[in-house]
């Protein structure tokens, strides 16, 4: 622990706030250094001289008749908080308006499923239209160049260089 978080301890640690391992950690590091300790002993002598000055605070009786006097002045509550729930229209208004706020977010997330159920069918839909554009680009591609180089001898057509080597063949 460094002396940061030593002294931002300290006032928790004297109020016996700290749990068991911030406190041994506050301790350890108040063992070994000087300043830390200082700053503990000045927090100590600091709230025995707020103690040794404080007086308990004990209102006269005539502060508690005064108080009295002003909660009884004050106008009583009429009926309960939730008085609106004791007329039938409001509490059908209030079920409607729940009804319709569950019917608007039901419909809602269905709609939401249903675009998430359709962008998932154009990916697939998409990514098996481009392997099949790329196989038939390539099947053309190979058909092409065999086209081209058919008179070059060094060129082989792909079915002989798939299967075989062809000086192998020969004996050599």
């Amino acid at each position: 622990m460094n002396c940061l978080d030593c002294t931002d301890n300290l006032t928790a640690y004297l109020d016996q706030e700290l749990p068991p391992g911030a406190r041994s950690e506050v301790e350890s590091h108040l063992g070994s250094c000087a300043r830390c300790g200082d700053e503990l002993r000045t927090l100590k002598e600091a709230m025995l001289l707020l103690e040794s000055h404080s007086k308990p605070l004990a209102p006269s009786p005539a502060v508690w008749s005064n108080i009295r006097a002003q909660i009884a002045a004050l106008p009583a509550p009429s009926g309960s908080r939730a008085f609106w729930l004791h007329s039938p229209v409001q509490r059908w208004a209030l079920a409607a308006a729940a009804l319709a706020v569950s019917l608007i977010l039901g419909l809602g997330i269905r709609e939401y499923l249903q675009d998430q159920q359709s962008q998932r069918a154009l990916h697939e839909y998409m990514s098996q239209y481009l392997e099949k554009r790329e196989s038939q680009e390539l099947v053309h591609r190979v058909q092409t160049a065999h086209q081209e180089f058919s008179d070059n001898p060094f060129v082989a057509p792909a079915e002989e260089t798939a299967f075989g080597n062809p000086f192998r063949e020969q004996g050599q």
